[in-house]
């Protein structure tokens, strides 16, 4: 593990460099490559044209060299990491991509060594695409166990607003370049989240994680007072029936 982050590190570092001397891999087809020495990671340029989930596949060609894969956004920034820690001669991944645009695929070697590959980038669902959230406006959706539902909205130039979640279920407020600016355990019962004024456009995501039945979602956004200048974004959980807040270690 330490390894594979040292490997990120590296890689993140010559990426200027590397993006310019990537292949491209294009859907269905199946394109061979090589992990050159030292495990020097061999890139590939992908182009996703929708929100969603697609299948990466990539089996070795020599033997032992048990391939592993890195996406990266076009930026530069991690995906996700799919490790291969049993050695396995080939791995089939499904990945979702949170927005259209230009990917990289990094691929190396879980066992270090030199070798060639074959890899194949298949089409999966599309994302169903997130619910506007307005200010005034409150949304009751109803989740499945194990459901997801994404909701957008964007922060006011100059007023603060205030997002409120009811509901035994997880929740993730994440800007449309991913970075998570909030997050609570299904184990609450919700919580309320002020965004500070700003042109932010954020992606909220609730799932029912932990109830084996139905959940009745409450979501909420509100406007607040104006304020002169940005303010960082504060959460406020809500704990479920009977709970106590207790320090955790």
């Amino acid at each position: 593990m330490i390894r594979r982050f040292l490997l990120l590190a590296l890689l993140l570092l010559a990426l200027p460099t590397l993006v310019h001397a990537q292949d491209t891999l294009t859907f269905d087809e199946l394109k061979a490559g090589t992990v050159g020495a030292g495990n020097t990671p061999y890139l590939f340029q992908m182009t996703i044209p929708l929100a969603g989930t697609y299948e990466i596949v990539v089996a070795e060609i020599d033997p032992g060299l048990a391939p592993q894969i890195m996406v990266l956004s076009s930026s530069g920034a991690p995906v996700v990491m799919v490790s291969n820690p049993t050695g396995a001669t080939s791995i089939a991944e499904t990945i979702e991509f949170p927005q259209a645009g230009q990917y990289i695929l990094s691929i190396d070697s879980a066992t270090g060594v030199t070798g060639r590959f074959v890899v194949q980038l298949r089409a999966g669902a599309q994302i169903t695409p997130p619910t506007p959230l307005s200010v005034g406006q409150t949304l009751t959706p109803t989740l499945a166990s194990g459901q997801s539902e994404r909701f957008s909205l964007n922060a006011d130039p100059q007023n603060m607003l205030m997002l409120t979640v009811s509901g035994q279920v997880s929740i993730a407020l994440t800007d449309s370049n991913g970075t998570t600016y909030a997050q609570f355990s299904p184990l609450l019962a919700g919580g309320s989240i002020n965004v500070p004024p700003g042109a932010t456009s954020f992606i909220l995501t609730i799932t029912n994680e932990v109830q084996p039945n139905a959940v009745v979602v409450s979501v909420m956004l509100t406007l607040g007072d104006a304020v002169g200048a940005p303010a960082p974004v504060e959460v406020v959980a809500t704990l479920p029936p009977g709970a106590t807040a207790q320090p955790q270690p």
